[in-house]
């Protein structure tokens, strides 16, 4: 027997307590989920045990108990292992941030120790002792430390709704719950700690190693300094390599460049894949800044053999044979690869990401809009319908184009029993459907082409079945005189856009020609179809979308309408890899040219007050300021162009490595019931935009060096011969 659903209302209360009784009864209390508390799941999860035992308490008549039970605890606690994944996720996303933040701390301490060198050693002389001395300058970090730390916790409270309310790259709009970003103390004061704490470790170690020195070293300038570990760099660099080649063959296998026995890569291993997934990433990052900041620094070098014998460099190239050895030039290049390669990777990631966001609701959607209707409407049906909902809007009826996807089921000449669902690419589709090439694995032209010259496509389900078939000789299953047609194999397809990826995975795609071979030219004109995908012209924007879609809910004869823009409304604001990704890699672009252009300017007023000295000396013997201005400004552009050229460079491998993190933690959470989607991250490339970026990171280069040069050059040549 069927179960007999009643509103409680209506039961006299007699019956109620019999009802139950007999256990013939469930009562379902549904929740306002908004009042529930946000702050965690575990204080949701506490509210709705507390809802739970007040329900138990309840006296009913009799032995009736009532057993309150809450269907969500379960969901609550998947969602909580999924939201460790997350966790674990943005951390990973931010490791480069972190990296960036430490070679900052570092190479600024050492270049400003390196600066008050000859200031600490006549401390020594005078009587200061290493204790003192490391007291005093840990106390000044950590005075500086602490007010920084201050200062990035509010900009960091203050950046968190940007980043949750970020629904692409560096674009935001409001969303439907507002955030109040907050820390516990015990979390504020672990940030704290670490933060302060780890700036007073590694400053304490340089600090003593700094101050070991000899008095004599710190009069004189004659430092010991230890050889870094070449070949440590090498062989991070080289893991990073491989796994970026790895990364880059499974793109082009997933793009139909290459056949799918490349799909998983060189690295078949599904461990050692995913370890190199994730790691080679940042082995890359590292490994390439450290070698190639080598070349970036070596750049005056480079410059003087290209140049050297113009008249641009004739007088000054002997200053810049010596160019590039000094420490700080060599850090100035590190830093500048370090922001670049970030800004880039982060750039090319969110571009991406947006465009995958794109394709995605198209393949949701498959159009403008998607009708679909109560009972199947033919051609002129479907096109008065819409029509009469252009009202208001700027869309003209001659620029509406309607296109269906007829489906029929077929089978091969002579075996009735194998029957394929057969779908119809009409020939009008181009002009209306939003293909995409990964649908045909290719230039979908070149396969609509085929398709419409006699040619079949077949779905994932299909491939064994007729994948080898060259070609198929199909009869129209159930009609009268046996009708059939000859189709050529074109290949294999994944989606048709607006449909669902589950039929199309197990039917075969053909042409209109083939079709009205099947069916006759009088049926396929007058055929009937209940979806049907509407593309709206030039002025078909987001906001005719929203109103034609508002208009044709209310027509009777429509059962759902879908439409591009509030799809990707929807994919934007809660699909895509992870929420809140595209904020994320906006805050690493952000942080990262902020750090590129900051750096850029601290580290040239340092390294240039560093080198007062060896400038000066070039003025004693007779360079006048034009010479001296000449051979800084050539040091330091070639280093800084040729290191932001290596940083765009090591940015695009580490997008491409990137990419095969991102398809391992999109399946993880896709196995976790999070949002799925069949389109590869097909990276875009935003050149544009990153020219902008370099040239205004150059141009505040430009601006520090003419400052800076100006200082050094104009400084008394006596007082600093002589170390004032």
């Amino acid at each position: 027997q069927l179960p007999v659903f009643l509103p409680w209302e209506l039961l006299p209360i007699d019956n109620r307590s019999a009802i139950i009784g007999g256990d013939h009864a469930y009562l379902a209390i549904a929740i306002d989920r908004t009042a529930l508390p946000t702050e965690s799941t575990d204080t949701a999860e506490d509210e709705l045990d507390r809802i739970q035992r007040s329900l138990d308490e309840v006296a009913l008549e009799g032995e009736v108990n009532l057993d309150g039970t809450h269907v969500i605890k379960d969901t609550i606690g998947w969602l909580q292992i999924q939201n460790y994944f997350i966790q674990i996720f943005n951390y990973i996303v931010m490791i480069p941030i972190i990296i960036l933040s430490v070679s900052v701390l570092l190479y600024g301490l050492l270049l400003s120790l390196e600066q008050r060198r000859r200031e600490i050693a006549i401390h020594r002389v005078i009587g200061g002792g290493p204790n003192s001395l490391l007291r005093m300058v840990l106390g000044e970090l950590g005075v500086v430390a602490f007010v920084a730390w201050i200062a990035g916790y509010v900009l960091a409270l203050l950046a968190v709704p940007l980043v949750l309310n970020a629904v692409g790259f560096m674009q935001f709009r409001p969303g439907e719950y507002d955030v109040s970003p907050s820390l516990g103390l015990l979390a504020t004061l672990a940030t704290l700690v670490v933060t302060v704490g780890l700036t007073l470790l590694f400053g304490r170690s340089r600090t003593r190693d700094f101050l070991e020195q000899e008095i004599s070293e710190g009069v004189q300038r004659v430092v010991v300094k230890p050889q870094p570990r070449y070949w440590l760099h090498w062989l991070l660099f080289s893991i990073g390599l491989i796994a970026l080649a790895d990364s880059y063959i499974q793109s082009l296998a997933s793009d139909g460049r290459l056949t799918d026995d490349w799909e998983r890569g060189i690295i078949s291993n599904p461990v050692l894949n995913g370890i190199f997934a994730v790691l080679g990433p940042f082995l890359l990052w590292i490994g390439g800044a450290l070698v190639l900041a080598r070349l970036g620094a070596a750049a005056p070098w480079l410059v003087q053999q290209l140049l050297g014998k113009t008249a641009v460099l004739r007088d000054i190239g002997r200053g810049l044979r010596g160019s590039g050895s000094a420490e700080g030039v060599g850090k100035l290049a590190l830093i500048m690869l370090l922001t670049l390669s970030i800004v880039t990777m982060a750039s090319i990631q969110g571009y991406t990401g947006m465009a995958v966001d794109e394709r995605t609701a198209s393949l949701n959607a498959g159009a403008d809009l998607k009708v679909d209707f109560q009972q199947p409407v033919d051609h002129a049906t479907a096109l008065a319908t819409v029509s009469a909902a252009l009202d208001g809007t700027e869309v003209a009826t001659e620029d509406v184009r309607l296109v269906t996807v007829p489906l029929i089921a077929t089978h091969p000449a002579g075996d009735e029993y194998s029957v394929y669902q057969t779908l119809v690419v009409l020939d009008g589709n181009r002009d209306v459907i939003r293909w995409d090439r990964q649908t045909f694995g290719g230039n979908p032209d070149a396969t609509l082409d085929k398709l419409a010259a006699d040619g079949f496509s077949y779905g994932e389900l299909l491939q064994f079945s007729v994948g080898g078939e060259s070609q198929l000789v199909l009869n129209l299953t159930g009609a009268s005189g046996n009708p059939q047609t000859t189709v050529s194999n074109s290949g294999q397809h994944e989606w048709y856009p607006g449909l669902d990826t589950g039929t199309t995975a197990s039917s075969i795609f053909i042409g209109e020609a083939s079709f009205r071979a099947l069916v006759g030219d009088t049926a396929a004109d007058g055929w009937h179809d209940t979806t049907w995908f509407i593309e709206l012209g030039a002025q078909g924007d987001g906001d005719a979308q929203r109103a034609i879609a508002r208009t044709l809910v209310f027509d009777g004869s429509v059962s759902k309408v879908t439409s591009w823009e509030e799809e990707h409304s929807e994919v934007e604001r809660n699909g895509g890899l992870v929420f809140g990704t595209l904020g994320l890699l906006t805050l690493q672009f952000a942080v990262a040219t902020i750090a590129a252009v900051a750096s850029s300017f601290v580290f040239l007023s340092l390294v240039l007050t560093q080198r007062k000295r060896e400038l000066a000396i070039l003025q004693a013997i007779g360079a006048s300021e034009w010479q001296v201005g000449r051979l800084v400004l050539f040091e330091i552009l070639s280093i800084t162009i040729v290191s932001m050229l290596l940083g765009g460079v090591l940015g695009v491998g580490i997008s491409y490595s990137f990419n095969g993190m991102f398809n391992l933690f999109g399946i993880i959470f896709q196995s976790f019931g999070g949002a799925g989607t069949p389109v590869d991250r097909t990276l875009v490339w935003p050149w544009g935009e990153l020219l902008l970026i370099g040239l205004a990171v150059l141009s505040v280069v430009m601006l520090a060096l003419a400052w800076t040069t100006a200082r050094a050059t104009r400084a008394d040549l006596a007082r600093i011969l002589k170390g004032e």
